[in-house]
């Protein structure tokens, strides 16, 4: 069975973000966690696991800066030998990182296809039409997916798919124009006809929103090599056609790593530390409504009982069991055949003396945790490639991730309850606030060169970032990959025509029976028939102040509950 089929059988059609939920993590399960991060930060972690004095060393700094415990240890390094063995199995580089499901690979400086991959991004940034500068002053989308997104009210329909990115500039028709959610629905059911589901994939999406992402066709081969099947938007096909050709070697790089995040939600990990919650709760003290009021004092309290049974409570850690390998396969499902859709994004952060810091958009006072996309795009994992730091302090990547058992909450409401769950799960004022519940999950570092890719049932948060040097300029380069569940199929430009009217302007008209025309009798063409939007109203239309992109991020806020446990770039 193909891993889109596996992905499709273990979470169904709908967004992720919809779907995944976490168990609890315990607070001996987070030491565990972070415990085993920091010792696998070690690049040569896998040559000294069998060394007696580098466990020993390992061991006093989790106890440190952890408070790990022997037995804690125990678990760790059985676990470690399980990572040992999945890493030795793993394509390339690539290694775990420091949360669950997420993977990383380290390019190196002098590498042909980093050095590519610098060389047309400067020839982006030299185009000044392509440039887009966002309002916080630093930073540069070179390649933006909400830039000329699918338009539920704009965007056309083509008769048939194009057969290749440059076909997309000899269309002879733009095709019908839906004109509505509710017409897009029908053609998104079209695209799934074969996928059994009571509801349709855009059922639990919001119709408000007015777009979504227009993802790229690419194709998996055999060899594993990946083909680029349509245009990406807004990268014109004819001019950076080289570029494509670029984007498919990174492609080919990245699909290993999504490979084995989607393996990784196939089999989720299993909780490590199981609790049970009156296992770790011991009394001194009778509780109030035992107590025997006839031999009690006159002069003691009612809330004097109360205290003393507080008190007198006694907590005992849960302990982690013996260690159980998990189900998933030591070798990742293959994405090898399979055709896939995959949004392309591509920025820079940009700091200076005068401007040396920068501070994300921060919602109702606190840092804002948010997903990839929004549920229309059905985005199940994101690879960010920072392929160029230049004296940058950025912190790592911190994730966390939804809980289901929502109802467990739900109960916590005595005093004894409240305290147990904060010993067990750890404090927090905040949780309950929103539309969810969250915990953190761990962090990952940035470095120059370091591609990170990660599952969107996953929130990440954007961090601040500074100069290293106040003095000198900065800035951080990233490409970004999000992948769409492999298991459906969305509109993409395979079937909607490009919308950028320069495009048109400069490649349509120099090539069909218009060509040769005077250039005003052209223009007043172009003001009279039913042309994609120029750029001048695209910028308007979804990067002002009240546009796409506040929109959109305001759409990724709805999982926040403003838990706040690290910061992001990304």
């Amino acid at each position: 069975m193909s891993l889109s089929s596996l992905f499709l059988n273990k979470y169904g059609p709908k967004p992720l973000t919809r779907l995944f939920r976490s168990p609890f993590i315990s607070l001996v399960e987070r030491r565990i966690i972070n415990s085993s991060a920091e010792i696998r930060k070690n690049p040569d972690w896998i040559a000294l696991i069998d060394n007696e004095e580098e466990r020993k060393r390992w061991s006093e700094m989790a106890a440190e800066k952890f408070g790990t415990t022997p037995t804690d240890m125990e678990y760790i390094f059985e676990e470690l030998a399980y990572y040992k063995t999945l890493q030795e199995n793993c394509q390339g580089t690539m290694v775990l990182g420091g949360a669950g499901m997420v993977w990383v690979n380290d390019v190196p400086d002098d590498n042909q296809l980093l050095r590519e991959v610098k060389h047309y991004a400067a020839v982006l940034e030299a185009h000044p039409k392509q440039k887009i500068e966002l309002k916080d002053n630093a930073t540069l989308m070179l390649i933006d997916p909400l830039l000329y997104p699918l338009d539920y009210e704009l965007s056309h329909l083509l008769p048939s798919p194009i057969e290749s990115p440059a076909a997309a500039l000899r269309v002879s028709t733009f095709g019908d124009r839906p004109g509505s959610f509710e017409a897009w629905s029908k053609v998104v059911a079209e695209l799934n006809k074969d996928i059994k589901t009571e509801d349709n994939i855009y059922t639990d999406c919001d119709q408000g929103n007015g777009f979504c992402w227009l993802p790229t066709d690419i194709r998996v081969n055999a060899d594993g090599s990946v083909g680029i099947k349509s245009y990406i938007n807004n990268l014109h096909p004819i001019h950076h056609s080289s570029f494509y050709a670029t984007l498919s070697k990174v492609l080919e790089r990245t699909i290993p790593l999504f490979e084995q995040v989607l393996t990784d939600l196939v089999h989720p990990t299993n909780v490590r530390v199981s609790v049970d919650d009156y296992e770790c709760v011991h009394f001194t003290a009778p509780h109030p409504n035992d107590v025997d009021w006839d031999e009690v004092d006159l002069n003691v309290e009612e809330d004097d009982i109360w205290e003393a049974w507080e008190q007198g409570i006694v907590y005992t850690e849960p302990v982690p069991g013996a260690f159980v390998e998990p189900d998933r396969p030591l070798v990742p499902y293959s994405l090898r055949g399979e055709a896939l859709q995959v949004v392309v994004e591509m920025k820079n952060m940009h700091l200076t003396p005068e401007n040396p810091e920068y501070k994300p958009f921060r919602s109702h006072g606190v840092n804002r945790w948010q997903n990839s996309g929004i549920p229309n795009d059905n985005i199940v994992a994101t690879s960010i490639w920072y392929y160029d730091i230049d004296n940058m302090d950025i912190s790592g990547i911190e994730f966390r991730d939804p809980i289901g058992a929502y109802e467990e909450l739900d109960y916590i409401n005595s005093i004894l309850e409240k305290k147990t769950f904060s010993y067990v799960y750890g404090e927090s004022n905040d949780i309950g606030k929103g539309f969810g519940y969250e915990q953190v999950a761990g962090s990952t570092e940035i470095k120059s060169g370091r591609v990170v890719c990660f599952p969107n049932s996953y929130q990440y948060l954007r961090s601040s970032v500074k100069l290293a040097d106040p003095s000198k300029p900065g800035h951080v380069k990233m490409l970004l990959f999000h992948l769409v569940h492999p298991g459906v199929r969305l509109p993409s430009t395979s079937i909607v025509a490009p919308q950028q009217q320069d495009w048109w302007i400069k490649d349509a008209f120099a090539t069909s029976p218009l060509k040769g025309l005077p250039r005003e009798l052209c223009h007043m063409i172009q003001q009279k028939v039913n042309m994609p939007m120029s750029l001048e109203k695209a910028r308007k239309k979804y990067l002002d102040p009240n546009g796409l992109h506040l929109r959109y991020e305001g759409e990724s806020e709805i999982y926040n509950t403003y838990i706040h446990y690290g910061d992001i770039i990304g």
